[in-house]
């Protein structure tokens, strides 16, 4: 429990705890007083009957409300994990999604390298530049293009990563609908 305070719920509870037991000891008492010879009104040994019952209600109520305690303990535990494995999944798509954007900037700027030789009319040094853009791009293939970036991004990263350790991948899209549905506004 801690130091923290008690609230009017934990104190009625409490109560439902020890109702039984008090009950129950009660009883005994008059079992006891009973069976030493003394007589008793029946008014009493009935008031410790009902007690026992109202106690046996109380439990059962306190049996639910803790069975509904752990119920709730188990989903927020289920929904804190399913938060932390969201954020995992947000902060690798944003990563994915840098990373891709920074591949197609330094496309764009190949591009722009090699338009200004064509207009110079540098086509030895256009020729050796490709050259060089394709020896390195050889390792970057597109594997899939799904038209989503992220999609892209997350796909191609990872068969980028299976094709370096020699692992077999490949892809199989049943519905394109949907990355219709899920493509960004930009």
């Amino acid at each position: 429990m801690g130091n923290r305070p008690r609230s009017d719920a934990q104190h009625s509870q409490l109560i439902l705890y020890f109702l039984f037991p008090c009950a129950s000891f009660v009883m005994l008492v008059i079992l006891l007083y009973v069976t030493s010879g003394h007589n008793i009104e029946e008014f009493v040994s009935a008031g410790c009957c009902i007690l026992i019952f109202i106690s046996n209600i109380a439990i059962l109520f306190l049996l639910e409300r803790m069975e509904y305690a752990a119920s709730e303990r188990e989903q927020l535990l289920m929904l804190n994990q399913q938060i932390q494995l969201q954020s995992k999944n947000m902060t690798s798509a944003s990563e994915l999604y840098s990373a891709q954007r920074k591949k197609v900037h330094d496309f764009r700027a190949h591009l722009n390298i090699l338009n200004r030789l064509m207009k110079n009319q540098e086509y030895s040094a256009a020729e050796e530049y490709l050259e060089k853009i394709t020896e390195q791009q050889t390792d970057r293939l597109f594997l899939v293009n799904t038209h989503h970036p992220i999609l892209d991004a997350l796909f191609n990263t990872k068969a980028a990563e299976a094709t370096q350790k020699k692992i077999s991948i490949d892809f199989e899209v049943n519905d394109l609908s949907i990355f219709h549905l899920m493509s960004p506004i930009w």
